[in-house]
């Protein structure tokens, strides 16, 4: 059970989550006019799920707010890791609440300085069960003609 007795998701639900708000955040980048604040924030959710799969893939509990999380990733991933976690939650918190303007290239900037190499670690320790076969298609290949 994850935090408050909710169920914890797990890390396949929240790499679906992850790449949910990763669509969201192109999504409101490409907008006219651009949403980058919250573009900004999708990104940064995104890449909570991303630290969330790779808690649950540790049998971490879910985290029921963001210090909780904190304390957990703590215990799992790097220094560098954290500081890339940290950055993206700071510029989420600065344009949602704080109405700091930002143009495409800070975005772009965080989605390739911070979002990517949290996600290069995740990819790396997380590995998503093999997706079930689509029906009507077999799940090995047919034996070859005999001669």
């Amino acid at each position: 059970m994850g935090h408050g007795g909710r169920k914890s998701l797990s890390a396949k639900r929240h790499l679906e989550l992850a790449r949910e708000n990763t669509a969201a955040f192109v999504e409101l980048r490409k907008a006219l006019p651009p949403v980058l604040n919250w573009a900004g924030t999708a990104l940064f959710y995104a890449a909570v799920h991303y630290a969330d799969a790779l808690l649950a893939s540790k049998n971490e509990p879910q985290a029921g707010n963001h210090d909780e999380r904190w304390r957990q990733l703590e215990k799992h991933v790097d220094d560098v890791f954290l500081q890339h976690y940290l950055a993206l939650k700071d510029l989420s918190q600065a344009w949602r609440y704080h109405g700091r303007a930002h143009d495409g290239a800070a975005l772009e900037a965080a989605r390739s300085g911070h979002f990517l190499p949290i996600v290069t670690v995740v990819a790396a320790q997380v590995t998503p069960p093999p997706a079930a076969p689509a029906k009507g298609r077999p799940t090995t290949k047919p034996a070859a003609p005999s001669s």
